[in-house]
């Protein structure tokens, strides 16, 4: 059997707002190829800058960073039951000498162009596209563009629409040398409003023609515009000038705490991407629960009732989605759950060891990519921010004592120990955080009064009391097994073997006191020391002073549901100005643990100024870390 061939001359893939004010030809019924021939559809590649919906502030795409480059184009065609019914694929030529495309291409593609038709629009492409479908088959009705797509193409390319979304990435960049070209496809957004689905395919009916110069006519009716967007989100991170010194300029960037004694200076060592998505939809989605029935408009979240801003017809892009883990993602509570789970926890060595993945801060500022990753208002409340999306800033403190360099001014290890008191924490020594903890225990006693009816009282309470006689029986610790803390907490418990037999009691289940000996010891000191984890507070460890700030990133900052308040979604550019830092940071206590934000309050700000330029902005203002 032969196969009739259609040539589409030019495909109009716009980068990441879709802007033509063009509707699409209509009119062609569905119809079975007949012949051997060809035909020619004429489509525009536009590449813009942002939506025209909501003032957003333009900025370049960074080229240099390869978010505009295209080696190849995918493009696939279905009926109008959004079948497949063919594909092609056009490569770039290498040269100008590269007459044949070969490897399974079907033709090449245009030169990108300058932009004309509006401010926004940076480039234009107009290609040629050869179609090959069977004899007997329907006319293409629709198209799907596929920018620099995966070697995995070939696995998906028949999928139908219903099907989009079993197909995932574990990447937004193709899969070539350097893995540098940026993964592109149509835009999805609603066209209407109430019980209408996404638009995702691109509608080609009634602009396939017989020959090309009917296809290349200026007539804009015979135009096909495919709105495209990048499959990454863009994450720019800036700070002010002296940002870790603000309100402290005379004390060089030192915060007195409450241990008057004592003062912390944070030094910055880079910023990152942290619980990013470990896969994403190829294609944007917007499906309703963990069936993947899709929503209809009026299905969408409370913030589409309090955000006029998500969806955008007039520009045919929307800016939401229901990402891969939006409702049943899987989110550790502590460090040691973080492996195997929907999205990436970084360590301080995975970030600032060798080949680390850590952003310089600086003025300037510097970008990083990841896939989008929202959840469901449900997820959010439960988890906190260890189910978002954040930029982490990590570095060190120094610590002065009496206004004196501790460690000739290089990082130390300390811990911190109490509720902070007008936000000013108590700082101690490793050799220090033994004594204010056991002061406050209630498990080991001693005997104050001896006879008949002696009389007991916590062993914290005996006069002349060292931290050497602490050191005897009380030891700081990380508790092992099963036990589910973060990894910064160290708590009080008894030392592995008892020194001195004769000097200590517990109190019974009956409530009467018992000596500790070497007999008993090794039967009771695990219960005894669960019981002073559990009514001891724990103290924070920074390992050699190493700490971080969590900056959720914000999507719809600001909606009053809180639903789609915080999130990153593809094609869009969140920019975070650093401007101030106070306080401490959360402790890092080891330097190959995962950093999982916890889900208890913090007791610190960020100030941020964050902005979504050119993909799509969102703006997050003044962040400090306090």
């Amino acid at each position: 059997m032969k196969k009739r061939s259609f040539l589409l001359a030019g495909l109009a893939a716009l980068f990441m707002a879709s802007c033509s004010d063009n509707d699409l030809p209509q009119g062609n019924e569905q119809q079975i190829v007949e012949k051997d021939g060809k035909m020619y559809m004429k489509v525009e590649i536009n590449n813009a800058n942002g939506s025209g919906s909501r003032a957003v502030e333009y900025e370049d795409g960074d080229s240099n960073l390869g978010e505009n480059d295209i080696n190849e184009i995918l493009f696939v065609f279905y009926n109008e039951n959004k079948n497949y019914v063919g594909d092609s694929r056009l490569r770039k030529k290498k040269s100008d000498a590269d007459v044949t495309p070969g490897d399974g291409y079907d033709g090449f593609l245009g030169d990108l162009k300058d932009g004309s038709g509006s401010s926004a629009i940076e480039n234009v492409m107009v290609t040629i596209v050869p179609v090959e479908v069977t004899a007997g088959s329907f006319v293409p009705q629709y198209v799907m563009a596929y920018v620099n797509p995966t070697s995995q193409w070939s696995e998906n390319v028949k999928t139908p629409l219903k099907d989009f979304k079993e197909i995932k990435r574990t990447s937004y960049r193709s899969d070539g040398v350097n893995n540098e070209k940026f993964l592109m496809n149509n835009a999805v957004y609603y066209e209407g409003e109430g019980n209408t689905l996404p638009t995702t395919l691109a509608k080609i009916t009634g602009t396939l023609y017989e020959t090309e110069e009917k296809a290349n006519a200026t007539d804009a009716t015979t135009s096909v515009t495919i709105n495209v967007e990048r499959v990454a989100a863009k994450v720019k991170v800036s700070a002010a000038d002296g940002f870790n010194k603000e309100n402290n300029a005379d004390n060089d960037g030192y915060v007195n705490t409450h241990t008057t004694n004592y003062s912390v200076k944070f030094v910055p060592k880079c910023w990152a991407l942290n619980a990013v998505a470990t896969s994403t939809y190829l294609v944007k989605q917007f499906l309703k629960n963990d069936d993947a029935t899709n929503l209809f408009y009026s299905d969408m979240p409370a913030f589409a009732a309090t955000s006029s801003i998500w969806n955008d017809k007039e520009n045919k892009r929307s800016y939401w989605c229901t990402s891969q883990f939006h409702h049943s993602g899987t989110y550790p509570s502590v460090f040691s759950e973080a492996s195997d789970k929907s999205l990436k926890y970084y360590s301080w060595k995975e970030l600032l060891g060798e080949n680390g993945v850590g952003k310089t801060l600086t003025k300037d500022g510097n970008v990083d990519y990841c896939m989008e990753h929202t959840v469901d208002a449900n997820t959010l409340s439960k988890i906190g921010e260890s189910a978002l999306t954040s930029v982490m800033v990590i570095g060190q403190y120094q610590l002065k004592k009496d206004n004196q360099e501790v460690n000739d001014g290089k990082p130390i290890t300390f811990y911190t120990y109490g509720k902070p008191v007008d936000g000013k924490y108590n700082i101690y020594l490793e050799n220090d955080i033994l004594v204010p903890m056991a002061a406050n225990q209630n498990v080991i006693y001693y005997m104050s009064k001896s006879g008949e009816n002696p009389e007991y009282q916590l062993i914290q309470k005996k006069e002349g009391l060292t931290a050497i006689d602490y050191a005897k029986i009380f030891k700081v610790f990380y508790p092992s097994g099963d036990v589910k803390v973060p990894g910064r907490y160290r708590f009080l418990g008894l030392v592995d073997n008892l020194p001195i037999e004769g000097e200590y009691y517990y109190k019974k289940a009956d409530q009467k006191f018992e000596k500790l000996t070497n007999e008993n010891w090794n039967s009771v000191k695990d219960e005894l020391t669960a019981q002073l984890r559990n009514s001891t507070e724990a103290a924070e460890m920074y390992t050699n002073g190493m700490a971080y700030f969590n900056i959720p990133i914000q999507h719809f900052g600001g909606v009053s549901s809180g639903y789609g308040s915080f999130g990153v979604v593809r094609n869009h550019y969140y920019k975070i100005n650093i401007t101030g830092i106070s306080g401490l940071g959360t402790a890092i206590s080891d330097e190959e643990h995962p950093i999982v934000p916890p889900r208890e309050t913090l007791t610190y700000y960020v100030r941020t100024q964050l902005n979504v330029l050119s993909w799509r902005v969102m703006s997050q203002e003044d962040v400090t870390l306090k």
